[in-house]
């Protein structure tokens, strides 16, 4: 039996910008269920629509994984986001989610991984989170990239850091929207109908943030994006974003 889900983003009743934040308030419904709370969030894009952040679907896999992406947010913008740090095998784990993200795609693109096996050992990182960065990377890259197009992944190591690099042949980013692509609930301007949420790049960041790393995209628009992730391999510091 498949399930529904809608999930609706819009401005707290009352709420005003104070200290540079909004309050946003998240409504997500699964079968008629409702789970409501809220989140902080500095910028509002001028183009923003409280309904454009209405998103639904049918697949019990979709639910699962945009319900994660939300609480994950929601909990480093509160609670704070408690990381299971442990040695992984990044070329098995990227292998897997790259497999798995091919049949979810039905093959309509072509996915391409490639690492360097002899320079890349187990890395320690959280293991759940990293998957969710490149899950969202590689579901934003289909998304905004025509049928028969190449996403194309790249893994590297040395004995500092890791680099991931996921290109795709998409859309791109106009330049004046790159600056805040990264914020919750953006959506840049050439999207046209494409449906989403807005939340995949800002959980991509916050990963990468968590492990005291770096994010930097290179896109033009009609042109395509490529998104270079640089992680160090010694473990964060912290296991906890602050409170």
């Amino acid at each position: 039996m498949k399930s529904t889900f809608k999930v609706l983003f819009y401005l707290k009743k009352g709420s005003e910008k104070r200290n540079g934040e909004v309050s946003i308030m998240t409504r997500v419904t699964v079968d008629g269920k409702v789970c409501q709370f809220s989140t902080k969030q500095s910028i509002l894009p001028e183009n923003w629509n409280v309904k454009a952040g209405k998103a639904t679907g049918k697949s019990a896999g979709q639910i699962n994984k945009l319900l994660d992406d939300i609480m994950t947010v929601s909990r480093a913008q509160t609670i704070g986001v408690d990381m299971a740090l442990e040695a992984v095998d990044l070329i098995a784990l990227c292998d897997a989610v790259c497999n798995e993200a091919r049949l979810i795609d039905q093959h309509r693109h072509e996915l391409v991984f490639e690492a360097s096996p002899d320079m890349c050992p187990q890395i320690i990182v959280d293991e759940r989170l990293f998957r969710q960065m490149l899950e969202n990377l590689i579901s934003n890259a289909f998304k905004y990239s025509p049928p028969g197009s190449t996403v194309r992944i790249a893994l590297d190591c040395d004995h500092e850091n890791m680099w991931l690099a996921v290109h795709d042949e998409g859309v791109g980013v106009p330049m004046e929207a790159q600056n805040h692509l990264f914020d919750a609930f953006f959506r840049a301007g050439n999207v046209g109908a494409v449906s989403g949420t807005g939340l995949g790049l800002a959980l991509v960041k916050l990963v990468v943030d968590l492990h005291n790393g770096k994010i930097e995209v290179q896109s033009r628009e009609g042109r395509g994006s490529t998104f270079i992730i640089t992680l160090p391999v010694a473990p964060p510091e912290s296991e906890k974003t602050p409170e």
